[in-house]
């Protein structure tokens, strides 16, 4: 795995609010995918003229094809505006996660709109990222757990006289032997 440096990082922040800027538009697809139908049906026509297999006969045929190329022309703009959004972001993250604490990650955190996990070294570090070291002490109420209550005897809990010591007495009285 390569590491990413600071200019690369950087440069990918460009890159993502640039994509984000000039990302397509409803009307860009929806023109993409009238312009990929009329393709389509084009497309169609060609093929059957070249191949000698003739035209689509139905129009479910002909709609199709026209449906096909819509997909394909509308969706192609808007996956690749995914994609390489999705490979800025991370190319981001995999400098954030290795330098969590740095004045350029911060910054690139508030470009990505989220806080990026980083791993926590250190028992210190754990215990500084914990959410739970300024609570108090969890402590039970008096009395058994309601857990211990709702079990039947035997279950999760010795029966009563069953324990190591009651069954090693009970062998020594049967042989007449001390405990020694």
């Amino acid at each position: 795995m390569t590491q990413v440096t600071k200019a690369q990082a950087f440069d990918a922040e460009q890159r993502l609010k640039k994509l984000r800027r000039n990302a397509p538009t409803a009307g860009q697809l929806g023109r993409g995918a009238l312009i990929g139908a009329g393709i389509g049906v084009a497309a169609a026509g060609t093929r059957a003229l070249v191949s000698g297999a003739g035209a689509p006969k139905s129009p479910r045929q002909w709609l199709g094809q026209a449906a096909s190329g819509a997909v394909f022309a509308g969706g192609a703009p808007w996956l690749r505006h995914l994609t390489e959004t999705k490979r800025q972001e991370k190319k981001m993250r995999k400098f954030i996660t290795r330098k969590p604490r740095s004045r350029a990650s911060s910054k690139l955190q508030r470009t990505l709109g989220a806080k990026v996990a980083s791993i926590a070294l250190s028992p210190a570090a754990r215990l500084a990222a914990s959410k739970s070291r300024d609570a108090s002490p969890r402590v039970s109420g008096p009395g058994p757990s309601i857990a211990q209550i709702s079990k039947p005897v035997g279950y999760g809990r010795a029966l009563a006289g069953a324990t190591k010591s009651a069954f090693v007495d009970e062998l020594s009285q049967l042989f007449g032997r001390s405990g020694e």
